[in-house]
């Protein structure tokens, strides 16, 4: 439960992303760099919050690479949700 305002700078966003329950942030950095993104999370009400660090993710697909679909589908999902609420002209 909980509920999350995103303030992206990645794009640009001119309006922050607000995620509620069940919804993932920080997935970009499975893909890219990082360093190359940057984005603030703030906590509007109580929130249960894991992280996952790239390394052993990246190992625990190696060894079960069956799961690396569910993964990356779930992160095609994932960005292609967010890409539709990009707006459609530049700031």
């Amino acid at each position: 439960s909980g509920t999350v305002r995103l303030d992206e700078t990645l794009y640009e966003r001119r309006r922050p992303l607000i995620l509620t329950a069940g919804q993932v942030f920080g997935e970009l950095s499975l893909i890219d760099s990082p360093a190359k993104l940057r984005m603030t999370a703030t906590a509007y009400s109580a929130c249960e919050i894991y992280v996952i660090d790239t390394r052993p993710l990246a190992e625990l697909l190696r060894l079960k690479p069956h799961l690396s679909l569910r993964v990356f589908r779930s992160l095609a999902a994932s960005l292609s949700l967010r890409l539709k609420h990009l707006p459609l002209e530049p700031p």
